[in-house]
């Protein structure tokens, strides 16, 4: 995606919503960004944080509305997408998280790394 405001890193993970109107991307710039499909432009673009391990590596995007990112030290964050800021950071596993993946019905968030 480009548009008016496009990453300035590589993008690791997208992921659509549930009307197939909008993605979320998650970019090594440390950056999540929603781009709306019709008009080809970030709606909205999150700063996770500023530190190298606030890289993003992942994203998806719940049937419930939920975004969720990681980082490269392996912080899930919760984005709030009407707030435009990280709601929310888990920290967990002591080894980096490096894929996230949900089940349909947005109950269901599954996290892989290297053990």
């Amino acid at each position: 995606m480009t548009g008016d405001n496009p990453h300035k890193g590589g993008i690791y993970g997208i992921s659509w919503n549930n009307s197939d109107s909008h993605l979320v991307s998650a970019s090594a710039d440390k950056t999540v960004k929603i781009w709306d499909i019709n008009s080809m432009q970030a709606s909205n673009s999150i700063t996770v944080g500023s530190q190298l391990g606030d890289q993003q590596l992942g994203v998806v995007w719940s049937s419930q509305g939920q975004i969720i990112s990681v980082s490269l030290d392996g912080t899930l964050n919760y984005i709030d997408e009407r707030m435009g800021k990280v709601a929310q950071k888990i920290t967990g596993p002591t080894n980096v998280i490096t894929s996230l993946s949900n089940k349909n019905s947005g109950h269901f968030l599954a996290a892989s790394g290297i053990d």
